[in-house]
């Protein structure tokens, strides 16, 4: 079976405007991020 593998470039731009549309934006560590809030989100 032969799937095609996408090109880089085109994948990420099919996943930032996946994220435009319906990433979540409106979490606590998005709405002012500083160090310590970044890296508590990625512990989680």
């Amino acid at each position: 079976m032969d799937v095609p593998t996408p090109e880089p470039e085109q994948f990420q731009a099919q996943v930032l405007t996946w994220f435009d549309q319906c990433g979540r934006k409106h979490l606590p560590w998005q709405q002012a991020p500083t160090p310590y809030r970044v890296w508590l989100s990625e512990i989680m």
